[in-house]
């Protein structure tokens, strides 16, 4: 049995929120504010402090950022071993009462960065303090900054570029080279405490924004990039709309997987109709840019791979394009924080590989996971804390081939998804308050690998049929209860197999959220939770029963509060003149 520390709870500082929406009002901003206290600990990206070398004061104006947009990045497997070993050598305690140990845990917490969205859809880099950035964490933690719609004033810099086409030799502030024209202007957070704002009308198409990226057909371009130096992808574009798209005949795909673990309810597309005539294979496009990959960070790379494939097609991307995703394919990094295998702007469009790691599926699975809005999946158990520890998930990804890909999402992942109303049908999501009122339940859980099969199997079983369960804390970090049936789409998962999964995840389960693998149960063994929602009573989940003879396994649940037991079938009171019926057993 897989399990880890109650104390974790306490993580709830880990928890993130936040969804994202397509840009497309102009209204008046409505200020929120930021309640959050920033975490302690932190560390602060290098391609961020570009303001650091001293010199003279440069001209700004200030500005409204279109919007702020998040982004997550994944840790090659050699970063993730280091990051490993370092944790084996600091003290892991259960006990989150000390800021010892608090640090430790927040110490974790994926680094997202930021950029500010310009009018017509370019970026610029935000540079802020590493408190303010912190600050910026921790609102995205709690959903009060929402990616790709929330806003914000900055100082905005024009940055100054050389002649040389390549970026030229000189080195700009904070030790970079100049960037080229996509990042002509820079971003600096003012002075003193955050300030976010969020368009109101942005806010109410949120919902269905988020809806939309999840259900249908979503239309994925592949750009391989081409630097002025020669510098290229290992592949050629036909090999990678393979990997991509399976249009060699290979069969473990993001397209594969994604429509497998949402059962067809959404499914990625090479097809962009009159523009398919100017790729160079089946959604893929070679672009060449006129900038070294030595000289300038991928941040600078893709936007001018973005430029060139819009001079090719004669269309603005993504949307004017037709494109939903646009994966950019690079070299690989040379300039400005490297070690990352990919990244994705969360809940926006753009994703950027790598090396080899775009032809890598599960890699390419996990970076439009965080396009649709989702956070690493991670495991606090021995040997330490691992942001991407949950290896029942593909947000947790293990795997880093060329031919794994099956694995699908965790219980809180799937809810998150089924809140937004896609994927899951809404009567085999279920929320639990357990209190006094409804201190017991028993339920029959089917496994998302086997869903296809659930309408049929309710239909003929009198039991309760959950696919996912949420229980209910009263608080922002809540427990999502599901089994992870190792079969079809989830046949590669690596934890946990056939066994029913706790996980523990912030932002009530409907936004962007870390989350935590907390316990993997087989039949026969139960997890409690000690004083549960405030109260002094334990709440226990016990496995009775899992059954994987048949398609759709299951496993039977008992979810009790306080050593409540199923009540029994109450007796009636016979009416006078007759007998007292009989139960039969």
């Amino acid at each position: 049995m897989w399990t880890k520390p109650l104390a974790a709870l306490l993580l709830s500082c880990i928890a993130r929120g936040g969804t994202a929406a397509a840009n497309l009002f102009d209204d008046e901003n409505e200020q929120v504010g930021v309640a959050a206290e920033a975490p302690t600990t932190h560390r602060t990206r290098a391609h961020y402090n570009l303001f650091d070398a001293p010199g003279e004061e440069e001209e700004s104006e200030r500005y409204t950022c279109k919007s702020i947009v998040a982004i997550a990045y994944s840790r090659r497997p050699v970063e993730r071993r280091e990051e490993a070993k370092r944790l084996r050598k600091k003290k892991h305690s259960t006990d989150t009462s000390g800021d010892d140990d608090n640090e430790e845990l927040v110490d974790q917490h994926p680094e997202e960065g930021f950029v500010c969205e310009l009018e017509g859809g370019s970026i610029a880099p935000i540079e802020a303090t590493s408190e303010q950035l912190e600050e910026m964490r921790a609102a995205l933690s709690n959903g009060t900054l929402i990616s790709a719609v929330s806003t914000m004033e900055v100082d905005m810099f024009d940055v100054v570029e050389e002649d040389d086409e390549l970026g030229g030799d000189d080195v700009g502030v904070s030790g970079w080279d100049t960037p080229p024209k996509s990042h002509s202007k820079s971003a600096k957070v003012p002075p003193g405490p955050i300030h976010l704002s969020s368009n109101s009308r942005r806010l109410v198409e949120h919902p269905q924004r988020r809806l939309n990226r999840l259900k249908g057909v979503k239309k994925l371009l592949v750009i391989r990039m081409t630097d002025s130096g020669g510098l290229e992808p290992p592949e050629d574009a036909d090999y990678y709309s393979n990997k991509f798209f399976g249009t060699s005949g290979d069969t473990e795909t993001p397209k594969a997987q994604i429509y497998g673990c949402s059962n067809g309810d959404m499914d990625l597309s090479p097809d962009f109709g009159h523009l398919n005539d100017k790729m160079t294979a089946n959604g893929v496009l070679d672009v060449t840019i006129k900038s070294s990959l030595k000289k300038i960070s991928t941040e600078d790379a893709w936007p001018l791979a973005q430029k060139e494939a819009e001079d090719i097609l004669g269309c603005k991307l993504p949307y004017g394009c037709g494109a939903d995703h646009v994966a950019f394919l690079m070299e690989d990094c040379h300039k400005g924080g490297c070690g990352w295998a990919a990244y994705a702007y969360i809940d926006w469009w753009p994703s950027v590989f790598v090396k080899d790691y775009g032809a890598h599926p599960a890699v390419v699975t996990h970076e439009l996971g965080h396009n649709l809005n989702m956070a690493h999946s991670g495991w606090t158990g021995a040997p330490g804390i691992d942001q991407y520890g949950d290896h029942s998930c593909s947000m947790g990804n293990p795997y880093f081939t060329d031919y794994h890909d099956k694995i699908c999402f965790n219980p809180a992942k799937n809810f998150q998804i089924a809140n937004s109303g896609a994927w899951y049908d809404e009567k085999y999501v279920i929320t639990l308050n357990m209190n006094s009122d409804t201190p017991y339940r028993e339920l029959r859980f089917v496994g998302v690998a086997e869903y296809d099969k659930v309408a049929q199997y309710d239909s003929e079983t009198n039991e309760d049929i959950a696919v996912v369960v949420k229980l209910e804390t009263g608080s922002a970090v809540d427990f999502f209860v599901g089994f992870n049936r190792k079969t079809g789409q989830n046949s590669h998962n690596k934890l946990a197999s056939d066994e029913v999964t706790i996980i523990e995840a912030g932002a009530n389960g409907e936004s962007y959220a870390q989350s935590w693998f907390t316990a993997g149960l087989a039949q026969g063994e139960s997890y409690s939770f000690s004083k549960w929602a405030k109260t002094n009573e334990e709440l226990v989940v016990k496995v009775v029963n899992i059954d994987t003879s048949e398609a759709p396994g299951y496993a039977d649940v008992i979810i009790a509060l306080g050593g409540a037991t199923k009540s029994p079938t109450p007796v009636p009171t016979p009416a006078p003149g007759t007998s007292s019926p009989s139960i039969s057993s």
